[in-house]
């Protein structure tokens, strides 16, 4: 064998089929890249799940404050009602008690008293936010009074004429509607 022989076997010794190596090392980037890409896509998942938890629990902790809030301005609603009536009755009593024909020394002290714990009562709901609707001179608002009559009058139909039991408000909800005499145009009379 000549040197160059020799030269060109071991050349064909050191050549390498590029085709191997490039098919070795694309399979291998391909499996690290497979498994780059898995653990990505489960980091990624659990980083989202992380975010909506996250939401979820700021959602929870709205909720609660909202749920505390509308506690703290409604919870006293079914006892209220039950008031209203006694509000109803005070008002009641005072009306009767000043139309009686008693003696002024004894009418005077049952007045007071009983309007003493009339203006109690009425504190009392101005501390849980309840307020008594305005009704007589509006305009009929069904979300605030209930029509229970009609009463011919000079007013403009649908105005509130008569008050006949009040209504109230607590913070910013119906507790109970004004039950009210609407007006309605005065029927012509014929000449």
């Amino acid at each position: 064998m000549t040197n160059e022989n020799k030269t060109e076997n071991v050349v064909e010794e050191n050549v390498v089929n590029m085709d191997t190596v490039v098919d070795n090392s694309a399979e291998e980037n391909s499996t690290e890249l497979t498994e780059v890409e898995k653990l990505t896509a489960e980091r990624d998942e659990w980083k989202d799940k992380s975010y909506r938890l996250a939401a979820e629990m700021e959602n929870v902790k709205k909720r609660t404050e909202k749920d505390i809030t509308d506690a703290k301005k409604y919870g006293v609603t079914s006892f209220a009602r039950e008031l209203l009536d006694v509000q109803d009755n005070l008002e009641r009593a005072l009306a009767v008690l000043e139309e009686t024909d008693v003696a002024e020394d004894k009418k005077k002290p049952m007045v007071e008293g009983v309007t003493m714990v009339k203006s109690q009562l009425v504190k009392a709901f101005d501390r849980v936010q309840i307020k008594k609707i305005e009704a007589t001179g509006q305009k009929l608002n069904p979300e605030l009074h209930q029509a229970v009559m009609q009463i011919p009058s000079e007013e403009e139909a649908g105005t509130v004429v008569q008050e006949i039991q009040a209504g109230y408000m607590i913070a910013d909800r119906l507790l109970r509607p004004a039950m009210v005499g609407v007006a309605v145009a005065k029927p012509e009379q014929e000449a």
